[in-house]
């Protein structure tokens, strides 16, 4: 395409691609925490040593049977490993009988 302007004429290109990618929409949420496992992710960015243990002090305050996975038990998830990471991901999920996650702390 075209646009004609009063210094000449230039090429303009659209930036942005046809998806690629379906959207399939978020998981049904749980209903309630109480007694449930939850997992936390990080990707060792950020404040996420900082935030976690916070957030698991205001949900320990509302719900006293609550679990958590600490995120260390999947270590990080940024970098050359990224993607062997994340494809072991449901799996480890399932066999610490995670029911959630906090994922993606950050600033």
């Amino acid at each position: 395409m075209q646009q004609e302007t009063q210094g000449g004429v230039y090429e303009v290109l659209w930036p942005l691609s046809p998806k690629a990618v379906k959207n399939r929409g978020a998981a049904p949420r749980l209903e309630d925490l109480a007694g449930k496992t939850i997992a936390e992710i990080w990707d060792a960015k950020f404040r996420g040593d900082t935030i976690f243990p916070i957030l698991r002090e205001q949900l320990r305050s509302q719900y006293p049977d609550i679990k958590f996975v600490d995120y260390s038990e999947f270590g990080n998830f940024y970098g050359p490993n990224e993607r062997e990471a994340l494809a072991s991901l449901p799996e480890k999920l399932r066999a610490l009988g995670c029911d959630a996650a906090i994922v993606g702390i950050g600033a």
